[in-house]
């Protein structure tokens, strides 16, 4: 099964993925290079800035367009 693949039967199962997920789970380093390609294929994807308030951290999440 391809990177791509992965990451699309992911956001069907669970909706959402971010880049630790991508890496922990799949050993996905560029998740965002993999979406850029969903996208390509007209995969509807959003991308969400999310942000830790405490630590001041911030990452990308993504999630299908329905």
């Amino acid at each position: 099964m391809t990177q791509e693949n992965m990451i699309l039967q992911h956001l069907l199962r669970h909706k959402t993925i971010d880049p630790m997920t991508a890496i922990s789970k799949y050993k996905i380093m560029r998740l965002a290079s993999r979406i850029c390609d969903l996208r390509s294929r007209g995969i509807k994807i959003e991308s969400v800035t999310v942000r830790n308030k405490e630590t001041g951290t911030h990452w990308t999440e993504y999630r299908l367009i329905p």
